[in-house]
């Protein structure tokens, strides 16, 4: 049992369901029905972290299917706190960050085999040096959750209850969920688009990393849409674009790094780099981010109609 008193389950590893009972419920309601089922799959997450690398991939994308939803429904959702949950919800996500890009790099360099033997060496000592670096940065991440995770969990499940005057407000103040999800859509469509927009060569990087971040903010509010066959459409377009950009970030994480103590390795790299940009540039940028727009905004529109939700 948490703090709040609700019992917490694994009920809710399937991703939730935005239906039209949900679509045509006001948004208040939808809100913390979508959000409480969200918090139980990090709760479930949780659970699994010990088991490895794979787990901790699973509960930073369910923290952050949680945190892009609250972040969206903001205006519509009980904040008791003054924003004080969410600000911790995105210290743990920060914390792993570490763990995280430790681990890709780590991947990468131990796949590095064909070397002449002195670079061989140099990578022997660099690979300790990130295993190492790996096993410290978890273990802080570890007792960071162990000591802020349940508090958090309580904080939020105390927010989320049901609260018996959102029912009476006007309409104005709780409109239906299908007109705010399509309005969000369109707004982070915008978003996504204005991000690619700056991306013009492989040194924008930082642009990218936005795009690739308003990208999954925009997925993790299509992915209730299940019975949209539009919305899983675009949403496998957007998990190929977060894919193509999160290479690019990957590879631009770990070149800083090799510059400093591997020149040969960081060639490499820098190859690498340029043909992450390359994939990006063919795929998703000039007139391919308009039409991306255009689709993500048809999406929005039709999920405002019923007979587009099953």
């Amino acid at each position: 049992m948490s703090g709040s008193g609700r019992v917490r389950t694994t009920r809710a590893r399937s991703r939730p369901r935005l239906a039209a009972g949900l679509l045509d419920a006001p948004v208040r309601q939808t809100a913390n029905v979508v959000a409480l089922a969200l918090l139980d799959a990090v709760i479930a997450e949780r659970t699994r972290l010990p088991d490895g690398s794979s787990a901790l991939h699973g509960f930073r994308v369910a923290l952050r299917r949680l945190r892009s939803w609250l972040r969206a429904f903001r205006p519509w959702l009980h904040d008791s706190r003054h924003g004080r949950t969410r600000h911790a919800l995105a210290a743990l996500a920060d914390a792993s960050n570490h763990a995280r890009d430790t681990e890709v790099s780590l991947a990468w360099l131990q796949a590095q085999r064909d070397l002449p033997p002195p670079s061989r060496r140099e990578l022997s000592r660099l690979v300790h040096r990130l295993r190492h670096e790996l096993r410290s940065a978890t273990r802080r991440f570890d007792e960071q959750l162990s000591l802020e995770f349940n508090p958090v969990v309580d904080d939020l499940e105390q927010e989320l209850v049901a609260h018996p005057g959102d029912s009476l407000r006007p309409e104005r103040e709780n409109p239906p969920t299908r007109s705010v999800h399509a309005a969000l859509i369109r707004t982070q469509a915008a978003d996504l688009a204005a991000a690619l927009r700056r991306v013009r060569t492989v040194d924008d990087e930082a642009f990218a990393h936005r795009a690739r971040i308003a990208g999954k903010r925009l997925r993790y509010l299509l992915e209730p849409l299940i019975g949209n066959p539009e919305a899983r459409q675009a949403v496998r377009r957007l998990i190929r674009l977060q894919d193509a950009l999160g290479e690019l970030h990957d590879a631009c994480v770990l070149i800083e790094r090799l510059h400093l103590v591997h020149p040969a390795l960081a060639q490499r790299m820098s190859a690498r780099t340029a043909r992450a940009f390359a994939r990006v540039e063919r795929g998703w940028l000039g007139v391919k981010t308009k039409d991306l727009r255009a689709a993500l905004v048809r999406v929005g529109d039709g999920a405002r109609g019923r007979d587009k939700v099953s």
